[in-house]
């Protein structure tokens, strides 16, 4: 505990959960809130966070979070967050806007470093260069380009061109009017990100007026993890920032609004390629309002629920849709806002379905809820729900406590409550054993009224004609401008085109805090390791706290691969765990799965050894269990490993196409990523490689393998089964 009259002690409590004691403070003089978990952990996190719920779709929640860290009062350099991504010790920093909240994590082993990280967001977010500095806005938000009299004007900007990406992406324009369709007016109506066709609405007054608002002591949450240096840090606090500041009402609270009375059916348009039919590219969406995040009975149901009707594999509901080919995949849909839902897309859809989907979705639930779900599903979803919290973000779980810690101060939930989860766990578990699961099926979502069902089809071009109206607005505007404003305009541009490119002097640069030697520990931290020899196989052993749960990783060796036979090791990777053993059905198999671990994960990967010689590809296994499962998982993985089959060519098939359309999603979503790892690939052979598991070649590969899979599944099964056989041998393992 750390005792200081400018904090008031709210509150202590024992959190086994997190492996921490939970400190949480309010600050006197601002109403800051402070939660501290200590715990032995070096990995130390800082986070601060406060709820910034939009009232538009001009994205201003966005482009605040981008331009508070482009330079500060005592940080002047253009870019201290990129800075201090070169120069620290950092084990995570970076900045997330939600729905209804803006954070800022950050963590180090270093206490210099992590006090320099502090330091940085702190006086980023309090005292940001944005009021001094308008090209931060003209960079990061948006802003009119034009260089020469005689081109068009148009619009550009960070946030401005990234939604524009976003939305590029069909399952980001579902997923948003489904939301919409759900949620007519309030916080939740909008965009937090920012619609790319309203970004442009978006006045400077009215962001900095959103930042003086919002960013104020008596709206934040200050988060402390782990073995922090207490003193300095809540010095720091005060000192350099809250102390400057007098409390007042932010008045920052979520706006809920209409919640269906009756369940709605909608139908939207999606900008898509030419081309699109909506008897094949067609989405259905189904979402229900289970409850609300302040519940936290509701707020662990909610994974729950999504895992056994959608998202496991052995899913009633999911097996049906697919075997009914409703559509290519099923993708899970949910909130991060005050309400707790249950949602779900179907991608690939043939419009003239959409009754009977809604119809086959509802019948499958009832007969859930009726007949009674399968234990070992409830037990396995329950496991993985519970594992997925008790693992926490591994390395990084001091950064996963801090979402969830401000994700519940946000709503006037005590941080402690959300983070110290098992009795919660303890009640569903008695309720699942007295029919309460089946029950909460029947009434949040067969008998509730806040439901959507909606029908998003494809229309060619549609971006296309709000582009066209844009331009046509653009020239209208550029029209109404003299020859004076238009050279005004553009000197703004050249003006910050010179910021943009103007290296920052050594007098800002030297304001960016930098570790010395004295800093940073000389000794190479070690994992105490024990090596045994095992015939062909080498075993490590290695102790470290882990909260009660055993990992396993095993290397299998690759290097008998050919270059032909890369792509079906993805595809092999994919498969293993979630296709047919030779003891059980996939959907059994599932179960089994994780009702004794985290889950199996197998990815093919190249690693290049540490002392920099030759890469090896290796295939990878990981997995967790808790202690008492250890055995059970092992039995488990042996099944997986040794006695898989590769005889079903419509579940593979229906494997094969999620896999696509995740792929599809991915590159949408970091297309920068996919076209760095491209070019990279043409001089690089380890980059080469990861484009043949994961990239471009590996798509176009999986693309050309469906369209012709009819043909081509004999193939595709035979050359699987044989690396399946060949991998999968005590020859070169390490565990």
């Amino acid at each position: 505990m750390y005792n200081d009259p400018r904090y008031q002690l709210l509150e202590t409590t024992e959190s086994p959960e997190t492996g921490s004691t939970g400190y949480r403070y309010e600050h006197l003089k601002t109403g800051a809130q402070v939660l501290w978990l200590k715990n032995d952990d070096d990995n130390k996190a800082f986070g601060v966070g406060f709820r910034t719920p939009p009232t538009d779709s001009t994205g201003v929640a966005h482009i605040v979070e981008h331009s508070v860290l482009s330079g500060s009062r005592k940080f002047k350099g253009r870019e201290p967050f990129m800075e201090m991504y070169k120069s620290s010790m950092q084990t995570f920093l970076n900045a997330m806007t939600f729905s209804d909240m803006t954070i800022y994590p950050i963590s180090s082993k270093n206490d210099q470093d992590f006090l320099n990280l502090a330091d940085v967001y702190l006086d980023a977010v309090f005292f940001p260069a944005i009021y001094d500095k308008p090209e931060i806005f003209m960079q990061e938000g948006w802003h009119y380009e034009l260089f020469r009299e005689e081109d068009p004007i148009t619009y550009k900007g960070v946030v401005y061109n990234e939604m524009r990406g976003a939305y590029g992406n069909p399952e980001r324009q579902v997923m948003q009017q489904m939301s919409q369709t759900m949620h007519p007016d309030g916080t939740y109506s909008h965009e937090s990100g920012g619609f790319p066709y309203h970004v442009p609405e978006l006045t400077e007054e009215n962001f900095q007026a959103f930042h003086q608002r919002y960013y104020h002591p008596s709206n934040a949450f200050i988060y402390l993890y782990g073995d922090v240096p207490a003193e300095d840090i809540f010095n720091l606090i005060d000192e350099e920032y809250l102390s400057q500041f007098e409390k007042t009402e932010p008045n920052s609270e979520v706006v809920p609004g209409t919640i269906p009375s009756a369940p709605i059916k909608a139908e939207h348009y999606y900008n898509a390629g030419s081309g699109a039919k909506p008897s094949e590219e067609s989405y259905f969406g189904y979402s229900v309002i289970l409850g609300e995040t302040t519940d936290l009975y509701d707020a662990f149901m909610q994974p729950l629920v999504s895992d056994v009707l959608i998202s496991s594999e052995s899913s009633p509901l999911k097996q049906v849709l697919l075997e009914k080919k409703f559509g290519q995949a099923i993708l899970p849909a949910g909130s991060d806002g005050i309400f707790e839902e249950f949602g779900f897309v179907v991608k690939g859809a043939d419009e003239a379905r959409f009754d009977e989907f809604i119809e086959v979705t509802e019948a499958t639930i009832r007969q859930m809820a009726e007949d009674g779900v399968d234990r070992g599903a409830l037990l396995a979803a329950l496991n993985r729900t519970e594992m997925s919290l008790r693992e926490s973000g591994g390395s990084l779980k001091g950064i996963y406590f801090f979402i969830r810690s401000v994700g519940a101060h946000r709503y006037g939930v005590n941080p402690m409550d959300a983070l110290n989860f098992n009795q919660t766990f303890d009640r569903i578990r008695a309720d699942i054993e007295n029919g309460g699961f089946e029950k909460y099926l029947k009434e949040r979502i067969l008998d509730n009224p806040a439901k959507v069902m909606t029908l998003h089809l494809p229309q060619a071009g549609q971006f296309q004609v709000l582009d066209d109206e844009l331009a046509d607005k653009l020239k209208l505007y550029k029209d109404s401008l003299t020859r004076e404003e238009i050279r005004q305009l553009i000197a703004d541009n050249e003006r910050l085109l010179k910021y943009q490119q103007t290296e920052d002097s050594p007098e800002d640069k030297a304001t960016i805090p930098k570790l010395d030697l004295n800093d940073i520990q000389r000794e190479v931290a070690e994992i105490p390791s024990e090596k045994q020899i095992l015939d062909n196989s080498t075993l490590l052993v290695q102790e470290y706290p882990s909260m009660g749960i055993r990992y396993l990783h095993l290397a299998f060796d690759l290097d008998f691969v050919t270059t032909e036979e890369l792509p079906y090791l993805a595809y092999l990777g994919r498969l293993l765990g979630i296709v047919d053993t030779k003891q059980r059905g996939y959907s059994e198999l599932n179960n089994e799965i994780y009702q004794v671990s985290s889950g199996f994960r197998f990815a093919p990967s190249v690693l290049r050894p540490v002392d920099g010689s030759n890469y090896a590809l290796k295939m990878m296994v990981t997995t967790s269990a808790l202690a008492g499962q250890s055995k059970r998982m092992f039995d488990i993985l042996a099944e997986v490993l040794l006695e898989t089959t590769f005889n079903d060519a419509d579940r593979i098939k229906d494997v094969l196409q999620k896999m696509r359309s995740d792929m599809e999603m991915g590159f949408e979503s970091s297309g920068h990523s996919v076209a760095a790892n491209r070019a990279s690939s043409y001089f690089s052979p380890t980059a080469k490689i990861n484009e043949q598991l994961g990239g471009i070649d590996l798509f176009d590969h999986l693309q050309e393998l469906l369209n012709d899979y009819d043909n081509r599944q004999a193939e595709l099964m035979r050359i699987i089964t044989s690396l399946y056989e060949r991998i999968f041998t005590s020859k070169g393992l390490i565990a």
